[in-house]
């Protein structure tokens, strides 16, 4: 049986859940909050969660996607969104069976710059640093 290890329990993230529950893979959820508990800012927890789990495939589910909640909390956000997503790439290239990262981009016309934009371009570019496969 496949195993999947979902960071980030959101929508996105609890939807993917119940899909995965309903095929035949062992799901493991992770969040700063609940589930299985790490923190994406620290690279060892996600480290340890992993080795712990051993999964085949990592999904990354989490993120600050409040516009007013970046804005306000700006370092946070940019831990969260850019190294946070960073450190979930560097480690599933470095451990996980099947290498590949999606990253579902936002931006599809010209936006002014805003922390947002901002973090989503230093996110894609700090994936694309850290992962031989890669998805936008």
């Amino acid at each position: 049986m496949k195993k999947l290890l979902i960071i980030g329990r959101g929508f996105l993230g609890n939807t993917i859940a119940n899909v995965a529950k309903t095929k035949q893979v062992q799901v493991f959820e992770a969040s700063q909050n609940s589930g299985i508990l790490l923190d994406i800012k620290k690279i060892k927890t996600i480290e340890d969660t992993i080795l712990e789990i051993d999964p085949d495939i990592i999904i990354n589910c989490s993120a600050i996607t409040d516009v007013d909640k970046i804005e306000e909390e700006s370092k946070n956000a940019f831990e969260v969104n850019a190294y946070g997503v960073q450190n979930i790439s560097k480690l599933s290239e470095k451990y996980s069976k099947t290498s590949g990262f999606i990253l579902p981009t936002t931006i599809s016309r010209p936006l002014p710059i805003t922390s947002n934009v901002k973090f989503e371009f230093i996110l894609n570019h700090n994936v694309i640093l850290c992962q031989n496969r890669y998805f936008i």
